[in-house]
Parts: C-alpha cells; structure tokens; sequence
C-alpha cells in the first residue's frame, strides 16, 4: 500500500521533497481528529481543503512559529501545526482538570489561527466553552457555546453524529443563562436617598430594585449627603443574589474654627 503523501503522484527526488513547491500541511482530517477527542466534533468541519500530513515537520515547526515569523507562504501551514500542538495539550490539561491552562492552550490555538487568517474549526469554540463552564465562568461559556453553535451550518446540526453534541451545547447555554439571569445585587442601605454606584456606573437613589450582574467582584460606592462615603468590595458568585448592607455614618461636623488672639501692640510715646 503505497503512503498517503504518494498516492496517486510518481516518487519525487530530493531536491523536489526539499523544494517549498512541494512543501504540504498537515491534513485537516487529522487536525480534526485531534479536536474529536474528548467528545469535540470537528469531522464535515475542516480549516483547509487538500492538505497531507506532514508529521516530520510538527515538531520543528512548532518551534519556529513560536520564536520566528514563518515565511508568508507557509504561514497557514505552520499555524496549523502549532495549532494542533496547543490543542493536544490542551486535552491532556483538560482530562486532569487542569481547566484554566487547558483553556490559555485552547485560546492559543484560536489566535494562532486567527493570526494567519486560517478558520477556525467549531470543535475548538466548544472546548473554550467546557472549560469556562467548568472554571464558573458562564459569561465566557455562553460566549464560546455561541460561537460553536453560530459557526456549524445547518446540515452539520442535523447530521446524526452531531445532534447529541448540539443538543449537549444548547441545554448547556440555557442552564448558563438561567444561572447569569439569577445573579445579581439587592439593596439595604440607610439612610434613604443615598446614591449607589457599582463599578463606576450610577444606578441612581436608594431605595432601588434588585438588579442583574455579571459574576465576579463588583465594586460598590455609596454616598449621602452628610454621611460618610462607603466603599465596599463583593464578590457575588453566579446564580447568587448578593444583598448589599449598609448603614452610612453622620459626617463628623466641622471642627469649630480656632480663635485668632491679636496682642495689642503698645503705642510708642510722643515725644
């Protein structure tokens, strides 16, 4: 059986294997395999069409795309090659729960074939979206979830092999956006009347309905005429409304102005 990088071509000399006329990618279809692991679907999905493997080259690539800028014909190429090597790390990271570097190795992937302008394959757009979804993170799962979903045409969400992948994303992006339409911060704060800021942004006078924020730390400034200003630091978990408690103090009042005592000075005699 004759390997795939010959099929259907004659034996080619050295200088024609060493020329960049004949220099070849790495196969979409193995780049997809990558990405298949860990229930990704890439398959019906690839970044470039026609492009062989070229495994001799990973390693050396990878290394010349990371501390060079590769030749601008062979730029798409060394992408993906870097690519895949971030995405398999990625899934090794992913598979011990190391969720926060197998998400900075999934996002590498992602710039590195934005960079050279290669699409960028659905599948990796769900990994992001697992692993802020394992990290809390809903804001940045819904994001990826979005894009996973917004990037696969309609024939891909109705083949069989995807259906249960689609359908495992959609319930995810609604348990997600249920938990984001829960979080938030309600208000019980004296004296009436204060003004309430969080995060630089004024809602308006106390009393005030509860309102909807993103998870995180929320920064609140609360002031009141003759009161002392507050500043409080919350961090308000998803799915959580966080009750804001305050009583502001009374401004001390202003310390009385010290009396100036003038010495009369002594008239001199006329002479």
């Amino acid at each position: 059986m004759r390997s795939p990088d010959h099929r259907g071509s004659r034996p080619r000399s050295e200088a024609e294997v060493g020329s960049a006329a004949h220099f070849r990618p790495p196969s979409a279809r193995r780049f997809a395999k990558t990405l298949a692991s860990e229930g990704d679907i890439c398959e019906g999905t690839p970044i470039v069409k026609d492009l062989r493997p070229l495994s001799a080259l990973v390693a050396p690539l990878f290394l010349v795309a990371i501390f060079a800028s590769p030749p601008a014909a062979a730029s798409g190429e060394a992408a993906l090659l870097v690519a895949q090597k971030y995405v398999e790390l990625g899934q090794e990271l992913f598979k011990v729960e190391s969720f926060k570097e197998a998400s900075a190795n999934f996002k590498r992937a992602e710039d590195t074939l934005d960079a050279a302008k290669v699409p960028v394959p659905p599948a990796l757009y769900r990994s992001l979206a697992r692993c802020h979804d394992q990290m809390a993170d809903p804001v940045q799962a819904v994001h990826y979830y979005e894009r996973f979903l917004e990037r696969l045409t309609p024939k891909q969400k109705k083949a069989s092999k995807l259906k249960k992948v689609v359908k495992e994303a959609e319930d995810a992006q609604r348990r997600l956006r249920r938990l984001l339409d829960r979080t938030g911060l309600s208000f019980q704060i004296s004296p009436e009347g204060t003004e309430v800021q969080v995060d630089d942004v004024v809602l308006g006078t106390t009393p005030l309905d509860p309102i909807r924020v993103e998870p995180g730390l929320r920064r609140i400034r609360l002031d009141a005429k003759g009161y002392e200003t507050m500043s409080i630091e919350l961090q308000v978990p998803a799915g959580a409304s966080v009750p804001v408690m305050a009583s502001l103090r009374e401004a001390a009042p202003p310390a009385a102005p010290t009396p100036v005592v003038v010495k009369p000075v002594a008239e001199e005699p006329v002479a």
